[in-house]
Order: structure tokens, then C-alpha cells, then sequence
């Protein structure tokens, strides 16, 4: 199944029997930058009711988590949790904000208006696909630079590079081509002053 992420935050404002829900949906890279952006998000709207998150997380989306906030169990992390994997999402955060308005609107009013805001918000978005890679590092000479670019564009790589004593490049390549540019990084390590691992992780 192919997964994807926002290419942005965005955002989607509705008005549900007097309350104010606001969905806001945010790439993320880790646990860690999930929870920040949660925390960030939350603190932006501390005078609302309820701040109400999930995020998905992994190339498979295997991990993922979220939090009613305060409503009823059930009613609020869950819908939007389910909301983003319904739209095939990963590395993402969502956080449905709720201004109360009045009207209670009991569990399954709750259940379908968290979905809704979070979906809402979804559409606001420009959807990228998230590939899965592995990055190799690479200490090579300079005059070997331009050759080593050129060929490792075959590869669908991007590539940072940091200039000391060698260049140290950081090549991140697509899952399919790691062991295509595993032999081409063997073959320039033989024949040349390089040398490469792969990074853990």
C-alpha cells in the first residue's frame, strides 16, 4: 500500500451545533518532532476546550498513537487516528482544536465531528509519497566529486555533502536501489581512495 505525507500544515475551520472545531494536519519526521508539534499546536489554542491529537508514524505507518484530551473516551483521538490512516497518511500529526459552544453533541456527534475536521483539513493538503531509503556514508577525494554526482543521479539519490580533508557525502537512495548503489560504491572504494558504510536507523 502506498503512504503519504502533507507537503505542508494546513488547516480547516467548521462550525458543528455552536462549537468551533479546527482541524490541523503537519508532516513530521519522528516521535519526537510529532509530540513537539502537538505541544506547539496546543499551546497555540490554550484557551480552547479541548486540544485532541494523533499522529502515524513509519513507512508502513506502524506506529501511531492518540489522545481524547479530555473528551469522552473514544470520541476524539480515535476518529482523527482513523481519519489519517483512512487517507493512507504517515508522518503526520494531526490536532482537532474545540471551542464549545454550548450544544453537547454526545459521543457518536463527537466521533463524526473530530472525523470531519480532520478530513477537512486533509483536503487543504498537497499529498507527497513517502518512500522508504537507507543512506550510505561516503568519504571520497575531491577530484572525484562531479564523476560520483553524475552517477549516483542513476540512483534517484539525494546527496549533502561536507567539505574537510575528503568530501563526506550523506546518499540517501530509495529502498530498491540500495543494492545496485551498494555495488557501485564497492566498485569505486576498490579502485579509488573511498570509502562508504551505511548508516543504522
Amino acid at each position: 500500500m502506498d503512504l503519504f505525507t502533507v507537503s505542508k500544515a494546513c488547516e480547516a475551520t467548521l462550525k458543528i451545533r455552536r462549537s468551533t472545531f479546527i482541524g490541523y494536519v503537519i508532516t513530521v519526521e519522528d516521535l519526537s518532532s510529532a509530540k513537539e508539534a502537538i505541544s506547539q499546536r496546543s499551546a497555540e489554542h490554550s484557551r480552547a476546550t479541548h486540544n485532541c491529537w494523533a499522529y502515524v508514524l513509519g513507512y508502513e505507518g506502524e506506529t501511531c498513537h492518540s489522545s481524547d484530551a479530555g473528551e469522552p473516551s473514544g470520541s476524539a483521538g480515535r476518529p482523527i487516528l482513523n481519519a489519517l490512516k483512512s487517507a493512507n497518511l504517515t508522518n503526520v500529526a494531526a490536532v482537532v482544536t474545540r471551542y464549545y459552544g454550548g450544544v453537547k453533541l454526545g459521543v457518536r456527534g463527537l466521533i463524526e465531528a473530530y472525523e470531519e475536521a480532520t478530513n477537512s483539513a486533509i483536503t487543504e493538503a498537497k499529498l507527497l509519497p513517502v518512500v522508504a531509503t537507507v543512506t550510505f556514508s561516503v568519504e571520497l577525494p575531491y577530484d572525484l566529486v562531479g564523476t560520483f554526482m553524475h552517477q549516483i543521479q542513476n540512483f534517484s539519490a539525494k546527496c549533502t555533502q561536507d567539505y574537510g580533508a575528503k568530501v563526506t557525502c550523506l546518499v540517501e537512495v530509495p529502498l530498491e536501489f540500495q543494492k545496485p548503489c551498494e555495488q557501485y560504491l564497492t566498485t569505486l572504494a576498490a579502485t579509488s581512495q573511498t570509502s562508504f558504510h551505511l548508516l543504522e536507523g
